[in-house]
């Protein structure tokens, strides 16, 4: 997009400025899911451990 020939406006860049804080929810939420689903540590066996 050539903005130098295109007068920006508040009409004209507010549709760009709500998609690109949709996407930006979107990518955050795809990250979290992501990193909530399949990034956990691993969990210790317990039954290995001594107890006290």
């Amino acid at each position: 997009m050539n903005f130098s020939t295109k007068k920006l406006t508040f009409e004209n860049s507010l549709p760009h400025l709500i998609a690109t804080l949709g996407a930006m929810f979107a990518l955050f939420g795809a990250n979290a899911g992501c990193i909530a689903i399949f990034h956990q540590p691993e969990k210790p066996d317990l039954s290995k451990l001594r107890k006290f």
